[in-house]
């Protein structure tokens, strides 16, 4: 837990952070901040170079980088770039053991990123465990929950707000190199005035060229920093969670050639404290379909769906209404994409994952959880092994 020390009135006198365990924290957003890039002398020891097979980052949060030492859990988005290994990457809050999760999954030669939220640990440290060959990560800090200030989440049953294929949200037409789109977010898609961040899964759909898109709030600079990275003809998810600029709106830049971009918002964040605060959890494997863990030990097949028990799980208590998890696509037969919603309502219009024949995908979910508990998982064509890592809960 964080102790405070309050004074008369109400106001804090000051915090002394000792874990974070059982405390509820709300959301602040950040305009992204560059706080790792191993090609540069932006690391935690101050020297260039790659991250070895089997390696270790413990890299400092809270106290550096406008983050508060009463900060409880961090979000960032990691990139491993140009990996000479198939492997996969662990964050985690240091100071705990290492879990069996991962976040990010690659091959060589790979540029691929994910959305990480996860709790701060011990000298306001998160740890960054790398395996496979040797590997370049980057870490972009987006924003950070803290227990004295901030705003509350609302999660929603997944809506599409852009989609440049169709017209929705923006022009019928590819946004083209060096081009924006400037999203409308409040007072749209049931989002309200008085939201100060969106939760959006976006996806670049078949690039012409190698290249990346910077999700930031609309009217403050463009930062260095990425939230998607592509090559030609990929098809590309992330979770984006961003501050919402001046009127209402959100800004999505394409660097290089021309890309049709998805967005489907999954939740925001308001003032409003009947809303939902954050509580980490140190990442637990709840699905894997390879081993019978979360209760479904085969893959998923086509048009199929199954249904995860949340609450009462892994720690979850009953009365949570949103998880956050990593939810990877292990080795389809198909090209194809996971769509993930709370169970009991009407399976929307939006997906989480995208993936082609034998891809190993992650990426972030911040969902609702339905009445009975649960969250459903549906893989839209051939079969695929599904992998999912708790990293907190909203109540």
């Amino acid at each position: 837990m964080t102790l405070l020390l309050q004074v008369a009135g109400g106001t804090v006198f000051q915090s002394f952070p000792l874990g974070w365990d059982g405390m509820g924290a709300r959301f602040n957003p950040v305009t992204p901040v560059r706080i790792l890039d191993t090609r540069t002398t932006n690391t935690p020891t101050g020297v260039a170079g790659q991250v070895p097979d089997g390696g270790t980052l413990n890299l400092q949060i809270t106290g550096a980088n406008g983050i508060p030492v009463d900060a409880t859990a961090v979000v960032m988005n990691v990139t491993a770039v140009l990996p000479t290994g198939a492997g996969f990457i662990t964050v985690w809050p240091r100071g705990v053991t290492q879990p069996l999760s991962s976040n990010l999954n690659f091959v060589p030669g790979d540029v691929v990123p994910n959305l990480v939220t996860v709790g701060i640990g011990s000298n306001g440290q998160v740890s960054l465990y790398h395996q496979g060959g040797t590997n370049d990560l980057i870490a972009d800090v987006v924003g950070y929950y803290s227990p004295v200030n901030g705003d509350y989440f609302t999660a929603v049953t997944p809506v599409r707000a852009l989609d440049t294929r169709a017209g929705t949200g923006a022009a019928l037409a590819r946004v083209a190199q060096g081009g924006e789109v400037s999203l409308q977010i409040t007072n749209a898609n049931a989002v309200p005035a008085n939201a100060t961040g969106v939760v959006l899964n976006v996806t670049a759909v078949s690039p012409d060229a190698a290249g990346y898109v910077t999700v930031y709030p609309n009217g403050v600079t463009r930062p260095l920093a990425s939230n998607l990275n592509f090559v030609p003809g990929d098809v590309v998810p992330n979770l984006v969670i961003v501050g919402i600029g001046t009127s209402g709106k959100v800004n999505l830049f394409n660097a290089n050639g021309t890309i049709d971009l998805v967005a489907d918002i999954v939740g925001y964040y308001t003032p409003d404290n009947t809303a939902k605060q954050f509580y980490p959890v140190t990442p637990v494997r709840a699905l894997d379909t390879r081993n019978g863990t979360g209760g479904v030990s085969a893959p998923v097949g086509q048009g199929a769906s199954i249904d995860l028990t949340v609450r009462g799980a892994n720690g979850i208590p009953a009365g949570a209404s949103a998880i956050v998890m990593n939810t990877t696509a292990v080795t389809p037969n198909a090209a194809s994409y996971l769509t993930a919603w709370p169970t009991g309502v009407t399976r929307p219009l939006a997906s989480n994952l995208n993936y082609v024949v034998g891809d190993i995908v992650p990426n972030l979910v911040q969902v609702g959880i339905g009445s009975n508990g649960k969250v459903s998982l549906f893989n839209n064509a051939g079969s695929v092994d599904l992998v999912a890592d708790l990293t907190g809960y909203f109540a």
